[in-house]
């Protein structure tokens, strides 16, 4: 009929029409628009604007692979923009920065689960599935306490130190549990990363004679944020190990030094630290006070500022707490719902529980 040159610009649907069509040029060349969006074309044409696409037919005869979650890599499944819709046939939501892997992996597995929808063995396997479709340890365990009632701890191990996917990892857990958790239940979840520290701005201080040490550290943000300030000896040294966490406007530590201690060192050294345990940036201002013990010939301790810093910056940091009756564990956080966090500060610092947590529990 033509060339194989003039028959690339021209429509196969033309074989259809009757002989005395066939010869008309721009008929040919106006029903490659139809065929486009019909049939499709196997290559595209050179300086061809449009791409090579599949055309109506063959979408149908592939109808069936928009039902399949399958793998990223295989092509008999459902396209990426198909996820979605594919999920609510499952009554799943996916989140936004789960990898298409993991979106196609619970939408997989995410039936036979509902069965076991708020246990205790059901939250463990969701999150395990989550870990591993994120190429991370399916190393999950769940706690459960009699005291306080309703009250769980979560606890994931990730291997990867780096603090931007430490956190993303952390809000993805969270959101995991806040969706599977039975809705009386308020919990605090843990991660561990081996060879993380938690660390916070650290100042050393020279002491040469007894006396009071007084560490005093006040924010300037609002919302006012978790923090910890601790006197703390050098390394080898068991005193002093002081702390205390609190959210309040002014957190104060104080120590004693003895004139046993000054004697052992003429110049011993000590820690102020001061830990950031939220997950924003927070501004502190931060005093050190040391009281000298008087001499034979004085009446009144003497003061002396030996440290002021204004306008310090800490970065978001970690919580610590360890499970009663367990050795405490390294790097770890505590995020979850207010109320469980506030039982842990509770624990930690033998505070009595607060009417709100109380309400909460009921």
């Amino acid at each position: 009929m033509e060339t194989n040159n003039q028959s690339s610009r021209v429509s196969s649907y033309l074989e259809y029409l009757p002989a005395s069509q066939q010869a008309d040029p721009f008929l040919g060349r106006f029903l490659l628009a139809f065929e486009r969006i019909l049939s499709g074309f196997s290559s595209a044409e050179p300086q061809d604007p449009f791409p090579k696409q599949h055309g109506l037919e063959e979408e149908i005869n592939r109808i069936h692979t928009y039902f399949n979650p399958g793998t990223k890599e295989d092509y008999d499944t459902a396209q990426s923009e198909f996820l979605p819709w594919l999920a609510g046939w499952v009554a799943l939501s996916l989140r936004e920065e789960w990898t298409e892997e993991t979106k196609r992996q619970f939408i997989r597995q995410i039936v036979p689960l509902y069965r076991r929808r708020g246990t205790k063995a059901g939250l463990e396997k969701i999150l395990e599935l989550y870990l591993e479709s994120s190429n991370l340890p399916k190393k999950v365990e769940v706690f459960e306490f009699d005291d306080p009632p309703h009250y769980f701890q979560v606890q994931v191990t990730l291997p990867d130190p780096d603090l931007e996917k430490y956190w993303q990892q952390a809000r993805i857990a969270k959101a995991i549990i806040d969706q599977e958790k039975p809705a009386h239940t308020y919990y605090a979840l843990k991660i561990l990363v081996p060879t993380m520290r938690v660390t916070g701005n650290v100042y050393p201080i020279c002491l040469e004679k007894p006396g009071k040490i007084v560490a005093t550290v006040s924010q300037t943000n609002t919302p006012k944020s978790s923090l910890r300030l601790s006197i703390k000896a050098n390394l080898g040294q068991p005193e002093p190990n002081v702390y205390k966490i609190s959210s309040s406007d002014t957190l104060e530590v104080t120590y004693e030094v003895a004139q046993q201690q000054t004697e052992q060192n003429n110049k011993w050294y000590i820690y102020v630290i001061v830990d950031n345990l939220s997950d924003r940036q927070v501004e502190v201002n931060l005093t050190v006070n040391y009281h000298l013990e008087p001499s034979s010939n004085e009446r009144e301790k003497k003061k002396e500022i030996i440290l002021e810093r204004n306008g310090e910056k800490l970065q978001r940091g970690l919580r610590i707490f360890q499970i009663k009756g367990k050795p405490p564990r390294e790097g770890n956080t505590i995020l979850g719902t207010d109320t469980g966090v506030k039982t842990e500060a509770s624990k930690s610092l033998g505070k009595e529980k607060n009417s709100q947590k109380n309400r909460d529990i009921k």
